[in-house]
């Protein structure tokens, strides 16, 4: 009856109505949310429900009922996707049992399309859940305590606001939704109040439309409702297209747009009176957001925008609310580990890198079949001590965690050995001592003579192997080589007495000192100009065992030095690497760093290139490059570069000279400070070579007229341009007499005749081309 009557007050105080006809008083819920992992439309995500119950579950017959929004697709979720539990701070405090059926101590699940009911206990009664308890209800992979949650809800494939109904007979009713975006964003609307201003003398709303602005007739001749040039904008900016984004458990940021340049503000707080201030930027701006942070996780945020424009026209949006998301991330489980073991106890302890509960699952198999009470003292280091175990028995155990917010995390399978009994060894003083890069020693001691035996790995599964010393001592040791550096071992210790008396302790955990010894550095390191604007650099890496890469770094003042502050061009296993982002004439030093699996830098081999920049080379002559003279003064002109001493072409180009003997092109492969042999041949001339001239400027003069000497001699015109002047070149010109082919019309007359016999006769056996 007492409690009958405090809900009818509780009711009468939150509505201020008690339904006349009615005998069914339903609460509303507070702190309502549901939460998604994911609002992209047509997504799985993982559903959170969790709400304050003003009323409670204190009865059998009590249920909670869920519905979800008929547009989700909720069909693949089974008992072991859903964790139910309840608590006076978080929700999660204390776990339910879920069934397919209610029982003693086990609540009911059952699904009827998108309606989830959960039945109370058949043995529930006053305080299964308390008055004001928080409720949670999680669906989809993060459920963890009946199993490992696999199927998750698949989210509407339309972008809007879902409703949820939470209801049932316990008494409490609730509508929450969620809004589904195409764009991971969440998107409002509302309707924007009328132009407000609150410059004017007075401060009355002089014409009675319940602002204070441009229109009241004491704001007529204010300077802010008269723009410069007269006229006189009233009117205050349009909000539209206000948007909740980027939402985090601490965070959110509130978007809106104007159509007209304005000042960005916007209230917040967790009740329509924005009790928590406001945050403004006033640069005039269309596009306008106001970020929110260090918020409460799970908390509905109210809030409004405020855009005020040059001439000070304001507008006020309505208010709208935004709900942060929950810490979503579990704890990580650490550093495992079974001390203190006896024949019928044994502690396990363990670390979470954030404060969590503690509780053990273990039995003889890895189906367990135990339990320890959940221990909701939320730490960071656990510790749960075993008891009435079985001496000489192997034990299967996992651990659980779960933070405040309800995020749970489960080990996997871990084993210890209970001791043989009261007159097996009693192992103490257990050390790992001599600790190097590759290897460690195990030293510990008995209270009576026994063998010595360790096992070891990487895991609790002690993978790498057991090393056995058989002599019985009661000073034990036993060396472990070959190890990783900087590697985390785990250890396990057995001695075992004469009479067959085994003892075994939990385990260990020591860390490999780091590797310092860096590799060898790699080799034939070349960097070759492989394109216009391209080098290729090559090397062969070492050989080391623990080689992982190497770090090619990149300066164009001097060989980089340090490869950790260094411009890195290249990081990785590979032989190869084109660097395109180069400018023709630059030098660009590299050095390439072999480095291990510790980071340990070889001291680097180096190598160097420079793009070459493009010279134009001039050529100069004289006027005609003929001798005898015959007044036809240009000609085409064939140049080739050669290394000095050298018969092969680095480059050719062909141009044509003009009367004075000039003619100009360009040399892509000359380099500033290098010496070259540079060869000149007319069309049907001679070559010519000047030796070892030096490029020192872009655009180089090169001159042939050697003291005014007439060195390029016409005549050669047999295809095979042998460099002389001979009877293979009389035939050819003979047999082109009277024709118009220009390799045998020396003079360039357009015509051969017998002017140019002449001036082959001239330079009949002249043989000085390439001289």
């Amino acid at each position: 009856m007492g409690k009958c009557i405090y809900k009818i007050i509780f009711i009468a105080v939150l509505v201020g109505t008690i339904l006349a006809n009615s005998f069914t008083f339903a609460a509303d819920m507070t702190h309502v949310s549901v939460s998604l992992s994911a609002q992209m439309i047509g997504e799985a995500a993982n559903t959170t429900i969790r709400f304050r119950t003003p009323t409670g579950v204190d009865s059998s017959t009590d249920t909670i009922v869920i519905a979800w929004p008929a547009e989700f697709n909720v069909a693949g979720i089974v008992l072991t996707d859903m964790d139910l539990s309840h608590g006076a701070v978080s929700g999660y405090e204390t776990d339910l049992t879920l069934a397919a059926v209610a029982g003693a101590g086990i609540w009911g699940a059952s699904w009827v399309g998108h309606t989830l009911t959960l039945a109370a206990p058949t043995d529930a009664a006053a305080g299964e859940i308390g008055v004001n308890d928080y409720v949670v209800l999680e669906v989809g992979t993060h459920a963890s305590f009946g199993g490992a949650g696999a199927n998750q809800v698949v989210n509407a494939a339309t972008a809007g606001s879902y409703n949820y109904t939470i209801s049932g007979t316990f008494g409490d009713t609730k509508n929450p939704a969620v809004y589904v975006a195409d764009n991971n964003t969440v998107a409002i609307t509302g309707t924007v109040l009328g132009d407000i201003e609150t410059i004017c003398d007075n401060g009355l709303d002089d014409d009675g439309d319940t602002l204070i602005d441009c229109y009241d007739p004491d704001c007529a001749g204010n300077s802010y409702c008269v723009p410069p040039g007269g006229g006189g904008d009233t009117t205050p900016p349009a909000i539209t297209n206000v948007n909740c984004m980027d939402i985090t458990p601490t965070s959110f940021s509130v978007v809106w747009e104007t159509n007209e340049a304005a000042t960005s503000c916007s209230e917040y707080g967790e009740t329509s009176f924005y009790e928590l201030g406001m945050l403004c930027n006033m640069s005039l701006v269309w596009s306008h957001s106001v970020p929110f942070v260090g918020l409460a996780q799970l908390t509905n945020y109210h809030f409004r925008v405020i855009s005020r424009d040059e001439y000070f026209n304001t507008s006020i949006s309505d208010d709208y609310s935004c709900a942060t998301l929950g810490d979503t991330e579990a704890p990580v489980i650490s550093n495992i580990r079974v001390i203190n073991i006896t024949a019928t106890s044994a502690e396990v302890v363990w670390d979470t890198n954030e404060p969590a509960t503690s509780q053990v699952d273990y039995g003889l198999t890895d189906v367990y079949g135990t339990e320890t009470p959940t221990d909701f003292a939320y730490v960071t280091e656990h510790h749960v001590i075993l008891t009435g175990l079985t001496p000489n028995t192997d034990y299967h155990f996992l651990v659980r965690s779960y933070d405040i917010a309800g995020n749970g995390a489960v080990s996997g399978d871990n084993i210890f050995h209970t001791l043989t009994s009261v007159d097996s060894p009693i192992i103490t003083d257990v050390q790992i001592v001599d600790i190097t890069e590759t290897s460690a020693r195990v030293i510990w001691q008995t209270n009576e003579i026994a063998d010595s035996e360790v096992d070891y790995g990487t895991t609790l599964s002690y993978e790498v192997g057991t090393v056995v010393d058989g002599a019985f001592v009661v000073d034990h040791s036993i060396d472990l080589n070959n190890l990783l550096p900087n590697t985390l071992y785990h250890i396990r210790v057995h001695s075992t007495d004469p009479e067959s008396n085994e003892s075994v302790t939990g385990d260990y955990t020591f860390t490999t000192l780091p590797d310092t010894t860096p590799p060898a550095n790699v080799t034939d390191f070349t960097a070759t100009v492989t394109g216009p604007l391209e080098i290729t650099l090559t090397w062969i890496n070492p050989t080391d065992a623990d080689f992982a890469g190497v770090r090619i770094c990149r300066s164009t003042v001097a060989y980089p030095t340090d490869p950790l502050t260094c411009d890195i061009i290249f990081e990785g296993a590979g032989t190869s690497f084109i660097d395109t982002d180069v400018e023709a004439g630059v030098t660009y030093y590299y050095t390439n760093f072999a480095f291990d699996t510790s980071n340990n830098f070889a001291s680097g081999a180096i190598a160097s290139a420079r793009v070459p920049l493009p010279v134009t080379v001039t050529f100069l002559g004289h006027p005609e490059k003929r001798w005898p003279r015959t007044g036809n003064w240009s000609t085409t002109i064939e140049m080739e570069l050669r290394e000095p001493g050298s018969l092969a072409s680095l480059e050719t180009i062909l141009f044509d000279t003009n009367s004075l003997g000039y003619g100009t092109s360009t040399m892509n492969l000359l380099e500033y400070g290098e010496a070259y042999d540079f060869t000149a041949k007319g069309f049907s001339h001679l070559r010519k070579k000047m030796s070892s001239a030096t490029i020192t400027e872009t655009s180089t003069m090169l001159d042939f007229t050697f003291g005014n000497i007439f060195n390029l001699y016409a005549g050669d015109c047999h295809p095979s341009k042998d460099n002389f002047v001979n009877s293979l070149d009389i035939s050819t010109l003979i047999n082109d007499l009277m024709a118009s082919e220009r390799v045998s019309d020396l003079n360039n007359d357009s015509q051969v005749n017998s002017l140019d016999i002449t001036i082959q006769m001239a330079n009949l056996m002249k043989d000085l081309g390439d001289d």
